[in-house]
C-alpha cells in the first residue's frame, strides 16, 4: 500500500472517530427527554468521554510506541467500537452513559494518529500531513453536528446512535488496514504511578470544571476536588522530574516551542468552545429579548458547518504561508482570528449570515491554529516523542474545550438569564471574555515563539535529526 493511501486512511480515521464521539453534544436535550432524565445527567454522554479522553491521552501516547503502535491503535478503537455498541442497544441510560464513557479511548486516538503518520510520510509532505490531521481531529466536530441533528431528525436518537457505532466501525477497519506493523523495539516499563497521578489529577480537575455549573463554582465540593486534582497533577510533575524513564518527558516541555504550543492548545481551546456555545445558545435562543434567533437544533447544528469548511480552507493557507513566515508565527495570527470571529459575533447577532461569518472566521483561525501546532512540535521534539508530547497537547486541548464551555455557561447565566435563554448582557460578555483570552493566547504565543533555547534545554541537535 503506498504512503498516500495510509495517509488518506489516518485522516478517515480521525474523521470517523472525531464525529462519532462529538455527536452527543447535539442529543443531550434529546437524550434528557427520551430516557426520562434530567439534563445535567443527559450532559455525561458529553462530559463522560472528555474525562475518559483526558485521563488515557497521555497513557495512550507512551504505550503507542515501537511495536506497541498498532496494537495499541487497534485496541483503542476496539474500545470505541464497543462503547458506540453499547450506547447504541436498548440498554437504558446507563447504557448510554457507560458506551459513552468508554468513546473516550478513540478521542484519545489523535496522538497515535500523529506518530503513524510521521513514520509513513516522506520528509518533505510531514508538516502539512501532521497539519491535515490535527484540523481533521478538530472539525470532525463541527461536521459532527448538522450530520448528526439530521440523522436524528430522520431516524431519532437510537438512529443516531447507531450511525455513530456505523463509524466507530469503519474508523476499526480501516484503522487495521492501513497502519503498518513496526520493527522499532519499544522502551520497556511504564511509569504507572506517574500514570496514575497524572491521570486522577486531570480526571479531577475536568470533573470540577465540567461539574461546577451544578455544583456552584465557588461551592466547597468544587473547589475540593479541583484543589485535589491540583495537587495530584503537581505529584506528577514533581515524580517525573525524578524517575528515569517517565511517562512526560518534561524537559521537553520547557522549550519555548513545546510551552507555547501546549498554553495556546489551553487558551485556544476555551476561546474555540466559548465561540461555539455561544452561536448554538443564540441561534436557539427565544426572539423575546431582541437577540435571539429561535431556531431549531437542527438549524442551529448547521451553523457550525461553515466552522468545518473553512477550517480545511484555513489549513491549505496555513500550509502554503508556514513556509515563507514560519509556522511559529502562525500560531499568534490564528489566536487573532478568535478574537476577532468573538468580537464580530459580539456586535453583529441580529442575523443568520452573521453567525455565519463568526463561524467563518472562527474556522480560518481553527485551521492556522491548530495546523501549526503538530508542525512546531514535530521540528522540537524527537521522533519516538511525538506520541508522548502530543498526548499532553491533547489533554490540554480537552481542559480548554471543558473550560471554555464552562466560562460561556457560567456568564450566560451570571446576569439573569439561563444558558438556555441568556441575557443580552450576559451574552454579550461571555463573548468579550472569549476575545480577550485569545488575546492573551496570542500575545503568549508570540513572546514564547520568540524566545530562543536556554543554556542546557535540550535541542534538535542532541543525538539526532528532529524532523524526518
Amino acid at each position: 500500500m503506498s504512503d498516500r493511501l495510509r495517509f488518506h486512511g489516518l485522516v478517515l480515521v480521525a474523521l470517523a472517530t472525531g464525529i462519532a464521539v462529538s455527536l452527543a453534544a447535539p442529543l443531550v436535550p434529546m437524550i434528557a427527554r427520551e430516557e426520562g432524565v434530567a439534563l445535567a445527567t443527559a450532559q455525561w454522554a458529553l462530559t463522560g468521554s472528555f474525562l475518559v479522553a483526558g485521563v488515557m491521552a497521555p497513557l495512550l501516547g507512551r504505550l503507542g510506541v515501537g511495536r506497541r503502535l498498532r496494537p495499541t491503535l487497534i485496541v483503542t478503537l476496539g474500545l470505541g467500537v464497543l462503547g458506540a455498541l453499547l450506547a447504541a442497544l436498548p440498554l437504558g441510560i446507563w447504557g448510554i452513559l457507560a458506551g459513552r464513557a468508554l468513546q473516550g479511548f478513540p478521542y484519545a486516538v489523535a496522538p497515535l494518529l500523529f506518530a503513524v503518520a510521521r513514520n509513513v510520510l516522506p520528509e518533505d509532505r510531514i508538516a502539512g500531513g501532521l497539519s491535515t490531521l490535527s484540523v481533521a481531529n478538530v472539525a470532525a466536530a463541527g461536521l459532527g453536528f448538522p450530520l448528526v441533528s439530521f440523522v436524528a431528525m430522520v431516524a431519532g436518537l437510537e438512529g443516531a446512535l447507531w450511525f455513530g457505532f456505523a463509524l466507530m466501525v469503519v474508523a476499526l477497519v480501516v484503522g487495521v488496514v492501513v497502519v503498518p506493523p513496526s520493527a522499532v523495539i519499544a522502551p520497556g516499563g511504564l511509569d504507572l504511578v506517574g500514570a496514575l497521578l497524572l491521570g486522577g489529577g486531570t480526571f479531577a480537575v475536568l470533573l470540577a470544571v465540567s461539574r461546577g455549573g451544578l455544583w456552584g463554582y465557588a461551592s466547597p465540593r468544587t473547589l475540593v476536588v479541583a484543589g485535589v486534582g491540583v495537587l495530584l497533577v503537581l505529584m506528577a510533575l514533581r515524580w517525573f522530574g525524578r524517575v528515569a524513564a517517565p511517562l512526560i518527558d518534561f524537559r521537553l516541555a520547557r522549550l519555548p516551542v513545546v510551552l507555547g504550543a501546549h498554553l495556546t492548545a489551553v487558551l485556544a481551546g476555551i476561546g474555540m468552545y466559548v465561540l461555539l456555545t455561544c452561536v448554538l445558545v443564540i441561534a436557539q435562543s427565544p426572539p423575546g429579548e431582541g437577540y435571539g434567533l429561535g431556531r431549531s437544533v437542527a438549524v442551529a447544528g448547521l451553523m457550525l458547518t461553515p466552522y468545518s469548511a473553512l477550517s480545511v480552507v484555513g489549513n491549505r493557507i496555513a500550509l502554503r504561508a508556514g513556509h515563507r513566515v514560519g509556522p511559529e508565527r502562525l500560531i499568534p495570527i490564528g489566536c487573532l482570528l478568535y478574537t476577532t470571529a468573538l468580537l464580530s459575533l459580539w456586535h453583529w447577532h441580529a442575523n443568520p449570515w452573521q453567525l455565519v461569518l463568526a463561524m467563518s472566521v472562527g474556522g480560518i483561525a481553527s485551521g492556522v491554529t491548530f495546523n501549526a501546532i503538530p508542525w512546531l512540535v514535530v521540528r522540537a521534539v524527537p521522533n519516538e516523542e511525538t506520541a508522548s508530547v502530543m498526548s499532553v497537547n491533547l489533554v490540554l486541548r480537552f481542559v480548554g474545550f471543558a473550560m471554555g464551555s464552562a466560562v460561556a455557561v457560567a456568564f450566560l447565566s451570571a446576569f439573569g438569564g439561563s444558558a438556555t435563554s441568556p441575557s443580552r448582557l450576559g451574552f454579550e460578555t461571555a463573548t468579550l471574555v472569549g476575545a480577550g483570552i485569545c488575546l492573551v493566547a496570542s500575545l503568549v504565543a508570540a513572546l514564547l515563539m520568540s524566545r530562543p533555547a536556554r543554556s542546557g534545554e535540550p535541542t534538535p541537535g542532541d543525538g539526532e535529526s528532529l524532523l524526518r
